[in-house]
């Protein structure tokens, strides 16, 4: 069973949990930086509120 996530707009904090998530999986294996993951959940939070 995949662990429960937290939806984005969170902040970079709340990115880390995400880690174990099949999108981080997804996303680790074609971003040239993986490790720009906080920065891309962050803005899909910012992404997600704009009306």
């Amino acid at each position: 069973m995949t662990p429960r996530v937290p939806g984005p707009g969170g902040g970079r904090a709340a990115a880390k949990p995400t880690k174990r998530s099949p999108m981080y999986e997804t996303y680790a294996a074609v971003a040239p930086r993986s490790d720009d993951w906080p920065v891309l959940w962050e803005k899909s939070g910012e992404s997600v509120r704009q009306d």
